[in-house]
């Protein structure tokens, strides 16, 4: 079985000029002579570089506007005392276990090893934001749910804390990755201005608690039609709002559909991503046919650029 590789633009684009490695400190190992190749096409690295962003089907890449937002947010946040290496999460169950992101800080990198330092900048102690256990992410939450005092379940939170105010005491995030919108179906019941309604007031939230929101669009749900079509429509939405309100985003949806196929990236429930056996931060050719393996190795490169601007090395 091979991974398909989708016609799109910016997949061609990709693959023909390939990505551009990152590093803080040091360069990619590269492969010894003779190696077989273990990275998949779509994903293919050149020499990293010190002057440019990581580039990978999906993958966040900040252009002037986004660059100088994040910088106005991570100024003020900084200001407060936030910390630049520590980011939360906020989802669903697509997110809540340990097949999104856990493992990133000790991922077998298989040539993608451009992305370790950026990594390395908010997974390692003394808070791993990659392994950090989030209130607000749960099965079933969409996107009011960080708000709800009574939702906040784990055993240090407080009395009528909400998820968002639990993340931001212990955590005290500089961003914050978001990726509701499959259950907003339901709890929006199917009504987008809902969902748009919902996903400003996070935004505006974080945005005010100096927090950079980063959004995220959801896998969507290809066995489903009237799920993938909701999913397809909040998509857009997100994307328009990240645009209106100049912030990163990372497309997963993109990503995934442009690298493998629903046979391979989805469970039968055609929801939720598969994993490789060897776990999902695994980077070989034959595990990024799994979904969430293509999911954590975009979040690296995504990562890796949101590190760069967390350290000022490039304007």
């Amino acid at each position: 079985m091979h991974i398909r590789h989708g016609t799109s633009v910016l997949l061609a684009t990709i693959g023909a000029a390939a990505a551009v490695g990152f590093a803080f400190a040091a360069h990619a190992r590269p492969a010894p002579a003779g190696a077989p190749a273990t990275t998949s096409p779509a994903f293919a690295t050149a020499a990293p570089s010190q002057e440019a962003y990581v580039v990978v089907p999906g993958a966040f890449v900040p252009d002037a506007a986004v660059t100088a937002r994040v910088h106005d947010l991570l100024g003020a946040g900084s200001a407060q005392g936030l910390n630049p290496h520590a980011f939360i999460k906020l989802g669903d169950s697509i997110s809540a276990d340990c097949d999104t992101y856990c493992g990133l800080a000790r991922a077998a990198w298989s040539g993608y090893d451009a992305y370790r330092d950026g990594v390395r900048w908010f997974c390692s102690e003394p808070f791993d934001s990659c392994s950090h256990r989030s209130a607000a992410t749960v099965p079933g939450g969409g996107v009011t749910f960080p708000f709800l005092p009574r939702a906040c379940r784990l055993p240090d939170c407080r009395p009528g804390e909400t998820p968002l105010d639990h993340e931001q005491r212990v955590a005290k995030p500089a961003f914050a990755l978001i990726e509701y919108g499959t259950n907003d179906w339901y709890w929006c019941d199917l009504q987008l201005a809902c969902f748009r309604r919902g996903m400003l007031r996070l935004v505006s939230a974080l945005e005010a608690r100096h927090v950079v929101p980063v959004l995220i669009t959801v896998p969507g749900s290809p066995a489903v039609e009237e799920h993938d079509r909701w999913a397809s429509e909040v998509n857009e939405e997100i994307r328009r709002i990240a645009a209106e309100r100049r912030l990163p985003l990372i497309d997963l949806s993109v990503a995934l559909r442009s690298t493998t196929g629903p046979r391979t990236a989805y469970l039968p429930d055609g929801t939720h991503l598969t994993t490789c056996g060897r776990g999902p931060s695994v980077f070989t050719l034959d595990c990024l046919r799994a979904g969430n393996n293509v999911r954590d190795l975009v979040i690296a490169a995504s990562l890796a650029n949101l590190a760069r601007l967390a350290s000022g090395r490039l304007p």
